[in-house]
């Protein structure tokens, strides 16, 4: 839980609308006093004096946040085992990814071999197509059993899963059954899932080479998939698939951070077998602003491995099973801070893990899960995704303030002269901002999204408020 609430301090706020930026090399993100030194000054003129400014950073890509960086994992939302008053509804909001790990995968799609089973992938693919998601991400791992080096390796995440295969023509199979059949659908593939973590991955760097370079051939062969004249299908024109470097679990762990360094260096610079960036934003659970660091690490071997002009793409992370994270209100809070600051970043894509899991990131709660009691519905911090979205698509975040009692100020701005504010504390002190101090700002939003006029002062806290000078969505 966030910290109990203190007595209110009053803040004077002076001259928030000038905001002159410098020009901005790389970014980093932490909170409170522990505080990197910030990748650049965004020039905000003092605009809290009631603690220090501990670190002012511009955003890594001042450009307006655009829809596709909000993504999901949904498990169960056409799940051939549950009955269909059982699957998971979609959610009470758009995003346009959709990662299929954990759904779907080599395991389950080809339960033995050459026998497939397409029906959960389709439909899976249809529901979420129909409520508008645009693209899909799958990823190679969970080696079936069948094919498998260790078939009762008990280590990994289901029996044998993470032991690599007896032979490489069954994954070239796989593969290009897969890109043939979703070809057009299907645009994102991640050569394997978590590789830096022993129950997904056991096997050698030169085996994991090998299946890198099989998955990336089958994926990019125009044979499997061409698009010509607005049409995609095996043998077409130019191949529209990009393929995602294998994400590590967490950067802040230092086993992690050396497994991707160790592995990046063992591949070689320029690494050949990625279109795009990714790792998983884990470890964050105590302080969400400091995802900077861990997407600064991220950065800096980007650029060192000739992957410099790649999107970073986050494709799983959420407070995973944070027990310090219990109450709904405190989910929600980490919910919009993190979003804020792993934009501000310049993550440029971000799939929550997940919708409907029983113990990770959890936004909404099935039936089955042992928290509710057989009453299934939509929890508080989906509420929170949903409102943060609506901030965040279509403004450009220009930079971030943070001082040294946790307060956090945050500038957007859009077309036609808006400008507005997200403020919290991340301490979960209880501050007061000066209305008279903020000239031209007429509202402020809380985390449901619900306006209230400004007429005095107005109360901040641990959960992210985002002040106003005019309405735009």
């Amino acid at each position: 839980m966030l910290a109990p609430t203190r007595l209110p301090v009053a803040i004077a706020l002076a001259s928030l609308i000038v905001l002159s930026l410098l020009p901005a090399s790389g970014c980093g993100a932490t909170g409170g006093t522990s505080a990197a030194a910030p990748a650049a000054s965004i020039g905000l003129n003092t605009p809290y004096s009631a603690a220090p400014l501990a670190q002012s950073i511009a955003a890594s890509n001042s450009s307006p946040v655009q829809s596709s960086y909000f993504g999901m994992h949904i498990h169960h939302l056409a799940d051939p085992g549950l009955a269909p008053a059982q699957q998971t509804p979609f959610p009470p909001f758009s995003f346009s990814t959709l990662r299929l790990w954990d759904n779907v995968g080599w395991s389950n799609l080809e339960p033995q071999r050459d026998t497939y089973n397409w029906t959960r992938m389709d439909n899976t693919i249809a529901k979420a197509s129909a409520k508008g998601v645009s693209d899909f991400i799958f990823t190679f791992g969970y080696v079936p059993q069948w094919a498998s080096s260790n078939p009762t390796d008990s280590n990994c995440a289901n029996l044998g899963s993470c032991d690599p295969p007896v032979d490489l023509a069954d994954l070239d199979n796989f593969a290009n059954q897969l890109v043939q059949r979703y070809c057009g659908v299907v645009k994102y593939y991640e050569t394997w899932n978590e590789p830096s973590a022993s129950n997904f991955w056991s096997g050698t760097d030169a085996q994991l080479l090998a299946i890198t370079q099989h998955i990336y051939s089958a994926v990019k062969d125009p044979a499997n998939c061409g698009c010509a004249n607005g049409q995609c299908a095996p043998g077409g024109g130019e191949n529209p698939n990009k393929v995602l470097l294998p994400p590590i679990n967490a950067t802040t762990s230092p086993s992690a951070k050396q497994w991707l360094t160790d592995w990046l260096n063992y591949v070689g610079s320029p690494y050949p077998y990625a279109d795009i960036a990714a790792f998983h934003g884990y470890g964050f659970t105590d302080n969400p602003e400091q995802i900077g660091n861990g997407v600064s690490f991220m950065q800096g071997l980007m650029q060192q491995y000739g992957l410099g002009s790649a999107e970073l793409w986050d494709t799983e992370g959420s407070w995973g099973q944070a027990s310090s994270l219990q109450q709904p209100e405190d989910q929600a809070s980490w919910l919009i801070r993190f979003q804020i600051m792993q934009t501000l970043a310049g993550v440029s894509r971000f799939t929550w893990y997940a919708y409907d899991n029983c113990q990770w990131g959890t936004l909404f709660d099935r039936a089955a899960c042992p928290a509710t009691n057989g009453v299934p519905g939509v929890r508080e911090p989906a509420t929170a995704f949903a409102t943060v979205q609506q901030w965040l698509t279509g403004a450009a975040l220009q930079g971030c303030n943070g001082y040294t009692d946790g307060t956090w100020l945050c500038q957007f701005t859009r077309s036609n002269g808006y400008l507005a504010w997200a403020a919290w504390n991340s301490n979960g002190n209880s501050i007061t901002l000066d209305a008279s101090a903020l000239p031209g700002m007429t509202q402020f939003r809380d985390w449901k999204n619900q306006k209230t006029a400004i007429t005095g002062s107005i109360p901040v806290g641990s959960m992210p408020i985002l002040i106003e000078n005019q309405s735009a969505f």
